[in-house]
């Protein structure tokens, strides 16, 4: 996983939030919205269990021991400095949740009664249909121009709710479009299977713009390298979704803040992870191929190290971070006997996508919750 921290709250504007950790207050996680939302409210007012809200993360691989510390130790944190507290948001849209639909159609009929039953109506025609699995059965079931007509719903949902009077509470406000655009957002994604998922990057971009307009917050954007690099375009390939190429959420950012965006890489050698969406579990990997990051990485007498990127080097050292670098890029799906390293990540510049990198030899799995 890497984590990525834009410096800005905004382009211009510094953080002047108080307290330690250089102004961070937010995790921005790779997590869909209304998730985020649920563990946000334990983290601030303790509202809710933590074990249950970790283990329903939008991955069965995040229902870790972990993240269930991190979640924990921000709450501890909340509960010792209630007038600097840290927040927790998702900023993904890989699941839909009834939260969504539930505080829409409540806050329509609180804030415009007379306008409730077209907002039911247009809810109901983007519905869940069930479980996660079954949602997802549902909608990839569809023919591909029916599925473009449940998009085009949602995207209506956005713009009926965008019109909903602002009441007397903004931040709710702001949180109930929010909603509407993760509804969207999550159908867009998901309405093709093979085309690079332009959306879903560009959904997290502006969940991070939103959130920082919305609260002032410096965000430590946590996710897979692939997704926080900042390289303008970059390639990935596994075997099940073929090659790849497209501009991330990390590219997307980084255009946004410039200098204001710090992409921090994180790479193992070898060791043990637990991917398989139906049963994650610790799955061996490594050693890299010759020609992989991590190989040139290894070779380094440190077993752990953190290396920037943007300081005077030699001549083979700059040519070498300026050049192109593949990297391992192991799915969720990865399971069986798959070869790990099938799974591949490729930027045109180490130094572009990154502005430091963290190297561990040898990882041991996440442990996983109640295993």
């Amino acid at each position: 996983m890497s984590v990525t921290v834009p410096r800005t709250v905004a382009a211009g504007e510094r953080s002047t939030a108080p307290g330690t950790g250089l102004g961070f207050r937010t995790v921005g996680f790779e997590n869909d919205f209304a998730s985020g939302v649920l563990i946000d409210r334990y983290v601030v007012s303790g509202d809710g269990h933590a074990r249950e809200l970790v283990s329903q993360l939008s991955s069965p691989m995040w229902a870790t021991e972990e993240i269930l510390g991190l979640v924990e130790w921000m709450r501890a944190y909340n509960e010792e400095h209630p007038d600097d507290p840290v927040r927790f948001l998702g900023t993904d849209v890989l699941q839909l949740r009834q939260l969504s639909f539930d505080e829409i159609s409540t806050y329509a009929a609180d804030v415009a009664p007379e306008r409730a039953a077209d907002v039911d109506a247009t809810l109901a025609e983007v519905a869940l249909r069930g479980e996660p699995y079954e949602q997802f059965a549902w909608f990839f079931g569809l023919a591909a121009d029916e599925r473009q007509a449940v998009v085009e719903r949602a995207d209506d949902l956005v713009r009926l709710v965008a019109t909903l009077p602002v009441g007397s509470d903004p931040v709710l406000k702001a949180n109930i479009d929010q909603h509407a655009r993760a509804i969207a957002g999550w159908y867009e994604n998901y309405s093709h299977d093979t085309e690079f998922r332009a959306g879903r990057e560009r959904f997290i971009a502006d969940s991070i713009a939103w959130w920082q307009g919305l609260t002032g917050s410096r965000v430590a954007y946590w996710a897979a390298n692939v997704h926080t690099a900042a390289a303008p375009a970059l390639s990935y390939s596994n075997p099940g979704d073929g090659e790849q190429t497209g501009v991330m959420a990390g590219g997307h950012i980084a255009a946004r803040l410039g200098d204001g965006y710090v992409s921090v890489g994180s790479w193992v050698g070898q060791g043990e992870i637990s991917p398989d969406y139906s049963d994650p579990h610790p799955h061996p990997f490594g050693p890299p191929p010759a020609e992989f990051l991590e190989a040139t990485l290894g070779r380094a007498e440190a077993d752990t190290y953190l290396l920037p990127l943007d300081t005077d080097v030699p001549g083979d050292v700059a040519r070498w971070r300026a050049g192109a670098a593949t990297t391992l890029m192991i799915v969720p799906s990865l399971a069986g006997d798959e070869d790990p390293a099938a799974h591949t990540m490729t930027v045109p510049s180490l130094a572009e996508a990154f502005d430091a990198v963290v190297y561990i030899d040898e990882s041991s799995a996440s442990r996983l919750l109640g295993r």
